[in-house]
């Protein structure tokens, strides 16, 4: 998991995971058991993003998220 900028937080099925400079380039990937998840990535000043992942057992999935700019006002 890879994510942009460091200081976004990271929720993984609606419970915080950590910020992005905790989870990206995570000395142990995160487990997830097999099925359906949600990951979500909040910034201030930054678009949220959100990304629907269906794991499947055994599978190992790389996710790369970099948040831009928030629109202006």
């Amino acid at each position: 998991l890879r994510v942009e900028p460091p200081q976004a937080a990271v929720y993984l099925d609606g419970k915080l995971l950590g910020s992005g400079r905790e989870v990206s380039g995570a000395a142990r990937p995160v487990a997830l058991a097999a099925g359906p998840h949600r990951l979500e990535v909040l910034a201030p000043g930054r678009e949220p993003q959100s990304q629907s992942l269906d794991i499947l057992p055994g599978q190992t999935v790389e996710v790369a998220i970099a948040l831009a700019p928030a629109a202006g006002p």
